[in-house]
């Protein structure tokens, strides 16, 4: 048994789930002095079961070999990436505790952002961002752009572990159903 949770920890594409949530907070703990971190939502396979969840339920949900990583991005890129993401119909990524985002998904393409804030301030076009995230979203996969990041590091653990590792610390999942990321049209 890797944990145990007292409720299914759900997966949603377009809008925050538990699991989503999950997986951003052990990225973030995976990655010390981290400001953020992001995980594509078409990462997650399946949800995770009520009750003592194992390693394979782990890798049910998640069966990549990503491996976790951080870099330094500008405000102004971490928007075009969440402003792609807010235009896909189901691609949102998930974010960690630390961001607030909300998008209007009835908008034009381009224009759907309301409100994107790290650590309780908006983002700041000329400011670097340290984010932690998978080598897959990393690399440009899913079409976001986190190539243009700089000061790029490979932690030394893949996703899977890294998530199983925070797990194991928590021990009891308490499901966060704080709505992260919003589509405030719905």
């Amino acid at each position: 048994m890797v944990a145990h949770s007292p409720e299914v920890l759900t997966r949603s594409y377009g809008e925050s789930a538990p699991t989503g949530n999950l997986i951003t907070d052990a990225l973030m703990a995976t990655v010390p002095g981290a400001d953020a971190s992001f995980y594509n939502a078409g990462g997650i396979r399946t949800e995770l079961p009520k009750g003592n969840i194992t390693y394979g339920d782990v890798l049910s949900m998640y069966p990549f070999t990503n491996d976790v990583m951080s870099m330094e991005i500008s405000g102004k890129d971490l928007k075009s990436i969440m402003s792609h993401a807010a235009d896909l119909k189901n691609g949102m990524l998930h974010v960690s505790k630390t961001v607030q985002f909300k998008y209007d998904s009835t908008k034009p393409l381009g224009q759907r952002i309301v409100e994107f804030d790290i650590k309780g301030k908006p983002v700041e076009d000329n400011k670097l961002y340290t984010v932690a995230l998978d080598s897959f979203i990393g690399k440009g996969g899913g079409g976001f752009t986190f190539t243009k990041g700089k000061n790029i590091k490979y932690i030394g653990i893949q996703t899977a572990p890294a998530l199983v590792n925070y797990m194991k610390q928590v021990n009891n999942i308490q499901p966060d159903h704080t709505m992260r990321v919003d589509d405030i049209s719905k």
